[in-house]
């Protein structure tokens, strides 16, 4: 009787002859999913890292909104819509400058909740911005 040979049979012997380069072949491969994963990995740490240095440096303030009646229903249609997602009340009490000379260059003069505190300018409010 004689022993067919078959598709399997002609497999078989074409990897256990060159097995070198199926193992060089294999560890190509591992390594590129390795680097492709690792750059994916590293641009979406640089990009949470400067999201977080943006936030530290500058705050979550994107917009004054100079509404004395903004209240909680308003915040919520504003939340609703997509238009708004935190909000900080600031109470103006006043204009500081030196002199009349100098009037331009003044500052408002207020008083803030703790939540402006969270999502303001943190160099502003360490009196770090000329």
């Amino acid at each position: 009787m004689k022993n067919k040979l078959t598709v399997n049979d002609i497999a078989l012997a074409n990897i256990k002859q060159r097995k070198k380069q199926y193992l060089i072949m294999i560890i190509g491969i591992v390594l590129a999913m390795v680097f492709s994963g690792s750059i994916v990995f590293f641009m979406a740490a640089a990009k949470e890292t400067s999201h977080a240095e943006y936030v530290d440096n500058c705050g979550c303030q994107d917009t004054v909104i100079d509404i004395p009646s903004f209240g909680d229903k308003d915040y919520e249609k504003a939340k609703n819509s997509g238009a708004v997602d935190d909000y900080a009340i600031v109470d103006i009490l006043g204009y500081a400058y030196k002199n009349d000379k100098f009037k331009r260059l003044g500052s408002a003069v207020g008083r803030a909740n703790d939540k402006f505190r969270e999502i303001s300018n943190q160099r502003l409010l360490e009196g770090r911005l000329p």
